[in-house]
């Protein structure tokens, strides 16, 4: 939680730039095909892979005394993503956040985020004469994670979260519809200055079944993950974060019709590390380093390498944030 200052109110204001190199997670057999793409293409509207993300955000924050060795705090914070290149994926986000100390080792938090319109990317909408006809993408994007930390000893706590993700489309793209449910569960032992912790989780994910180009298509899915996490604190105020996840992803069409595309499984490996320097009371610098792989054993493109198929992303950042 972050720092509070005077009787519990404080001001958040954050800058963060990241690169990268695969913005719209393009399969590597496209990652060369953006260019000066006209209506109606693939590429349409999007200048490439590649591209510098800033975030500027805002918020406000109140925290209170709820008893002994017990607190309470309450956010609500916004911001706005702004994209160098392909200013067609500039969005703006709300977040609000709530933790209260139920006991002295018991925590349960609120986490919540909304995306009121985001691009996601070009998607075929209509067919003229054997050639498909690309629209824009938009979807509006709601994420709710409420969660409950127990603290079992003063060094071993558990992390129990669930995730309500909604992902809602407009139109033509209604049958992209998704609602997902998660939970992850992560445990951390503390030894001396060093943090680290192992977890997993599980998620399902639902989407309607309608005609696509007369063709029946289902992109629920089942996930499986695991976990590893690792905290780091250095002195002089320095923190060193690590993450890595396995994902297995499983889809779960039942139409025999789409069961080369969507009766398959992907498997994805992301990390990601992030060093942070606390400046005096108010200023924190950080710089982060991200890397996905995704791979997949699909079947609907006969003669192409299935690691074609999948994709990789790098991503690096950096960022300020000053608490008044």
């Amino acid at each position: 939680m972050s720092r509070v200052v005077g009787k519990g109110f404080e001001l958040e204001a954050g800058v963060e730039a990241v690169y990268s190199d695969n913005l719209f997670h393009e399969q590597r057999r496209r990652e060369n095909d953006f260019g000066n793409n006209g209506p109606g293409e693939r590429y349409d509207g999007m200048r490439g892979p590649g591209d510098l993300a800033t975030e500027l955000s805002l918020g406000v924050a109140q925290k209170w005394d709820a008893g002994e060795h017990r607190h309470a705090k309450a956010s609500i914070g916004a911001g706005y993503v702004l994209h160098l290149r392909n200013a067609i994926a500039n969005y703006f986000l709300i977040e609000a956040a709530a933790a209260y100390d139920v006991a002295q080792h018991d925590r349960i938090s609120l986490d919540a985020e909304l995306v009121p319109r985001r691009f996601k990317k070009n998607y075929a909408a209509t067919e003229v004469a054997g050639t498909r006809i690309y629209e824009h993408a938009y979807y509006l994007g709601l994420e709710v994670a409420p969660g409950w930390r127990h603290e079992w000893t003063k060094h071993t706590k558990t992390d129990l979260t669930y995730e309500l993700g909604i992902r809602a489309y407009e139109a033509p793209f209604a049958n992209r519809n998704l609602v997902s449910h998660g939970v992850e569960i992560v445990g951390r032992h503390e030894f001396g200055r060093v943090e680290p912790g192992l977890g997993a989780g599980a998620a399902i994910g639902t989407t309607p079944s309608g005609l696509e180009f007369g063709v029946p298509v289902d992109r629920s899915y089942r996930d499986v993950l695991f976990i590893g996490v690792l905290g780091i604190d250095l002195p002089d105020k320095w923190n060193i974060d690590a993450e890595a996840e396995y994902r297995i992803r499983h889809y779960t069409t039942d139409e025999p019709l789409n069961e080369t595309y969507f009766d398959r499984t992907d498997r994805r490996w992301s990390f990601e590390l992030e060093v942070q320097k606390q400046i005096a009371a108010m200023f924190a610098v950080s710089a982060m380093l991200g890397f996905i792989d995704n791979a997949t054993n699909r079947q609907d493109h006969p003669g192409v390498d299935p690691e074609d198929l999948g994709y990789e992303e790098w991503r690096a950042g950096l960022g300020v944030r000053a608490t008044l």
